[in-house]
């Protein structure tokens, strides 16, 4: 089997493939004008699946173009405008190593192997600077003392950024053929491995960064977890193979044990397993154990990720997370999350009645069916859609990388792979 099948890469040279001029028709019929008020509802259609799917490519397409045109310098840098390390603490203009990664992935996603490149190069340059392994400083910007005037601001690791740069990596070296892709990625791993990968009543969890751990827990961030990652890194990291299998494998019970801690059975933003396997409150962040927020909801997409590649245990997961339907059944709109007494969240941007673009497609992952998607489904891509005619190919105000960055990978997870 080839590492493409094993890898379940889904290559974006099939927009144009037989078929796509019929998808461009399409395209130029679905591109009337649409409302642009989320509370509005269009007319339900009924096309096919394989004709969602086309129109899903050529937004996300659109999408992408927008994206590197807003955030991402020349060299390989992506500028994230804003970004708070907490209260009072706001830096402008600086680089993550989120963003990278998720950068790393659109692009060979997109089967954009120059700007794949780019982001790469720079991200080793600038952020795999730590002097005992080659995990990546996770924020990096002004740094007065340094002569460029930029420089690593934080050198501890955020395990998600590192594991979706390898996983990226690895989709890279199969994609365009690269085996400097594939080592780099072996490599990456082992730090990865040695330096987070924990045994907790004998099943492996994998730090969120080097403070992840105290005399009491081990703090878990239900976003970090994917099963897909764990086991591509299983078919090249031979010494790790059955590590990263078994991660995969307790995926599951973390979750759902963490969702558990929730009034609505959400994700939350964080949370712990103890030393006895049991999963808890972060003691250290007591309310986003209970909130189901920004970090919790790339939970959504890394989930419809695994279940599009046949993960049944995915598909489980998600079937259970009966909250964004029932609250978009009652009162007619999503909002920005939920706070830790399952109150919905609305900040000042979000308009009455107006649905958060994010959780919107928060709700098409948790209820997708590739093989035919529901009209309700159909109608509400429909408000997404009208959102990026009206933000200029993003969904959101441009100064909100996040958003557009979430949005861009709940909606590929949406579509079948091969």
């Amino acid at each position: 089997m080839c590492l493409a099948t094993k890898f379940y890469q889904q290559s974006w040279s099939t927009f144009f493939s037989a078929g796509g001029w019929l998808a461009c028709l399409l395209w130029l019929v679905f591109s009337m004008q649409l409302p642009v008020h989320a509370e509005t509802l269009p007319k339900p259609m009924q096309p096919s699946a394989i004709v969602v799917n086309g129109q899903l490519r050529q937004d996300l397409n659109l999408a992408w173009q927008a994206w590197k045109a807003r955030y991402l310098r020349e060299d390989g840098a992506v500028i994230v405008p804003e970004w708070s390390t907490g209260p009072g603490v706001l830096y402008h203009n600086v680089a993550l190593s989120e963003g990278q990664s998720y950068a790393m992935l659109m692009a060979v996603w997109a089967n954009d192997a120059p700007t794949f490149s780019r982001v790469w190069h720079w991200t080793q340059a600038h952020l795999q600077q730590r002097k005992t392994d080659r995990l990546l400083g996770w924020l990096w910007g002004p740094q007065p003392a340094v002569a460029s005037g930029n420089g690593l601001i934080e050198t501890d690791y955020a395990t998600d950024a590192n594991e979706d740069v390898a996983y990226a990596l690895i989709l890279a070296a199969t994609q365009w053929k690269q085996p400097a892709y594939l080592q780099a990625a072996q490599l990456l791993l082992k730090d990865i491995r040695q330096q987070t990968l924990l045994m907790v009543a004998e099943k492996p969890y994998l730090k969120v960064g080097a403070w992840g751990q105290n005399q009491w827990y081990v703090v878990i961030n239900p976003s970090y977890l994917s099963p897909v990652h764990y086991r591509a890194f299983a078919q090249v990291d031979s010494d790790g193979a059955t590590q990263w299998l078994a991660a995969a494998e307790a995926t599951y019970p973390a979750l759902e044990g963490c969702s558990r801690l929730t009034p609505l059975n959400l994700p939350p933003d964080w949370c712990g397993v103890d030393y006895g396997g049991k999963m808890i409150p972060s003691f250290t962040q007591p309310k986003d154990s209970l909130r189901f927020g920004h970090d919790a909801f790339r939970v959504f997409w890394r989930m419809r990720l695994a279940a599009t590649h046949g993960d049944a245990l995915a598909e489980r997961y998600l079937s259970l997370q009966t909250a964004l339907a029932g609250f978009y059944n009652q009162q007619g709109y999503l909002p920005d999350g939920f706070d830790e007494h399952g109150k919905p969240i609305r900040p000042d941007w979000l308009k009455e009645g107006q649905s958060s673009p994010w959780v919107l497609a928060m709700l098409l992952a948790q209820s997708w069916q590739g093989d035919g998607p529901s009209s309700e489904n159909q109608a509400k891509y429909q408000l997404l859609r009208a959102l990026q005619q009206q933000h200029k190919g993003l969904w959101a105000d441009s100064d909100n990388y996040y958003g557009n960055s979430l949005v861009w990978m709940t909606l590929y997870s949406l579509l079948p792979k091969n």
